[in-house]
């Protein structure tokens, strides 16, 4: 039956090599649809919804120029994209940011997230445990977000620790709470938030909901928009099997807009959200921005660099790692399902299997690679307990980068179209995975 993504890339494609369209595919594109979205929880009313507006695109024209099925692709694409997420304002920075949701919603690992995610803008965070429901809560903010000042464990009254925490941690630019959840809104939870709420005064307050809720989104999210009155919402665990389809609905049903999406267990796996970048990593598509953006995150630049050697090279496996593996990267660039599960996991190996190979040269190998003759070379296999192998493996994907990197030096990004550099990284990925893993 395959996934959601699946679903919505296979209606995309069939419209694609449509050579007429009437308007019976466009009544059997908003059914393919329907199910598409019911397949991912989405509540059935906002499913209908949408259909509608589907079915509303018939009699339109395409612009002159513009075959009518590519039109009408580009129409559907920006419905869906609207239907899953508002534009939010990144524009203003909370001093004062409120967490709330139920149990298991991952409200306390985004708390520690989302004050990564701040201190990377250079700000200082502090965090207000105030979940005195759950015993553990405090130790395991500490914890997860060992590099931030958190406040808690003063009192059982979750306001009073809101209280005390806004004096202690009055000199930061950004305070975040996390409030206790349930396993439902029940009336304790629901004046302990009004507490919190006034005693706090938050600028922000987002509801944390998991990709995997489903259709009890659009309950929840009323509940808590009616109690706190929601700025916006925080989506979690995007990159499991559950696409989140009930949960980003409910954001589009109340106008209020989705801010960040976590991707992992990492304290940096929190990014802004962009619908039309969702769509487009859970149909496989390529996602180049984000590519972009996490290599420029990674601080790389051809032009910063005089020479390339094994000392550089070391930097881009770190960089590599940084940016999630050859797996995320790879999803990025749209051919992520190229690539077998075994062999990603052992894209993975391989490059902390280089870097220790790499620390087993000498300095002089390292910045003049092209000494490295047989016998330099087994020494280096023996001394990084590698096989032979792997280290004429490195030296392939040495050659390779540097090759790369010679092509880009001296080039402005702004000048580079970018359909013709996600092609030449394409180009240079899927030789490297065919060549490491031996793909058709």
């Amino acid at each position: 039956m395959g996934t959601f993504g699946d679903k919505l890339r296979s209606i995309f494609d069939g419209l694609s090599n449509r050579h007429f369209i009437t308007s019976e595919v466009i009544d059997e594109t908003a059914k393919e649809i329907q199910k598409a979205l019911i397949m991912a929880d989405v509540e059935i009313s906002l499913v209908f919804e949408l259909s509608k507006k589907i079915k509303e695109l018939k009699g339109e024209t395409a612009p002159e120029g513009i075959e009518i099925k590519d039109y009408l692709i580009k129409r559907i694409h920006d419905i869906l994209s609207d239907f899953f997420g508002l534009e939010a304002d990144f524009t203003k920075i909370p001093k004062r940011i409120l967490l709330c949701g139920l149990f298991g919603s991952g409200k306390t690992t985004t708390a520690g997230k989302l004050a990564n995610y701040y201190k990377r803008k250079k700000l200082s965070v502090g965090i207000i445990a105030a979940d005195t429901y759950r015993m553990a809560a405090y130790e395991q903010l500490k914890q997860y977000a060992h590099e931030f000042d958190v406040f808690g464990n003063v009192s059982k009254n979750a306001a009073e620790t809101v209280k005390l925490g806004l004096e202690k941690l009055k000199d930061k630019d950004i305070i975040i709470v996390d409030s206790a959840g349930r396993n439902a809104l029940d009336d304790e939870l629901s004046q302990e938030l009004k507490d919190i709420k006034d005693a706090f005064k938050p600028d922000m307050s987002f509801l944390v909901l998991s990709a995997d809720i489903g259709q009890i989104a659009l309950k929840q999210a009323k509940e808590f928009n009616e109690l706190v009155g929601l700025n916006g919402v925080i989506i979690t665990k995007l990159d499991g099997s559950a696409k989140g389809g009930g949960a980003l609905a409910a954001c589009a049903y109340l106008k209020s807009p989705v801010y960040f999406a976590g991707n992992g267990e990492k304290i940096e796996d929190l990014q802004q959200f962009d619908s039309t970048r969702y769509l487009a990593q859970i149909m496989d598509y390529p996602d180049l921005q984000s590519l972009l953006e996490k290599v420029e995150e990674a601080e790389i630049n051809p032009d910063d660099i005089d020479e390339f050697n094994f000392d550089v090279y070391k930097k881009q496996l770190k960089m590599a790692s940084k940016m999630g593996g050859i797996t995320k990267i790879a999803k990025m660039l749209g051919f992520g399902k190229a690539i077998p599960e075994e062999a990603s996991g052992l894209a993975e190996g391989k490059m902390k299997g280089f870097s220790s190979i790499i620390d087993s040269m000498t300095p002089y190998e390292r910045k003049h690679p092209d000494c490295l003759n047989t016998s330099r070379l087994n020494r280096i296999a023996k001394g990084s307990g590698s096989k032979l192998d792997d280290v004429r493996l490195l030296i392939k994907q040495y050659n390779m980068m540097k090759e790369t990197f010679d092509k880009m030096k001296g080039k402005d990004p702004n000048d580079l179209n970018q359909n013709d550099l996600q092609k030449v990284m394409q180009k240079q990925m899927q030789k490297k995975m065919k060549r490491k893993f031996k793909l058709k």
